[in-house]
């Protein structure tokens, strides 16, 4: 990487920080700590839901529905969760019917 952080973009910033806490969730989880442990550390280094569901979906081989429960189902995020709440339901019911969404209920994630 050459030039310093004050020239990159702020996205170029926020992907040099997604890359930086990969790795070091990598080195977490290969000394044996869980994906649903590893949430507290994505949470503290800044990175948002999405970017930890990212992060999480490099290290293993669940779905984006199953990373987006564990994640949004731990208790660290469950003020964003509880805030978001009320705009997640009216996007739902300006959706209409769903037809062939993929099932949603919460499962035990291989680690």
């Amino acid at each position: 990487m050459t030039g310093n952080i004050q020239t990159m973009s702020a996205e170029d910033q926020r992907q040099g920080l997604r890359q930086q806490v990969l790795a070091e969730a990598m080195e977490a989880k290969a000394r044996g700590i869980s994906l649903q442990d590893l949430i507290p550390l994505l949470h503290d280094h800044g990175l948002s839901i999405v970017e930890s569901i990212w992060v999480l979906q490099q290290l293993s081989n669940a779905s984006l529905v199953e990373l987006k429960h564990l994640v949004t189902g731990h208790p660290i995020w469950a003020d964003v969760v509880e805030s978001t709440e009320p705009l997640h339901d009216k996007l739902e019911s300006l959706s209409g019917p769903a037809g062939n969404e993929e099932d949603e209920s919460p499962r035990q994630i291989r680690t």
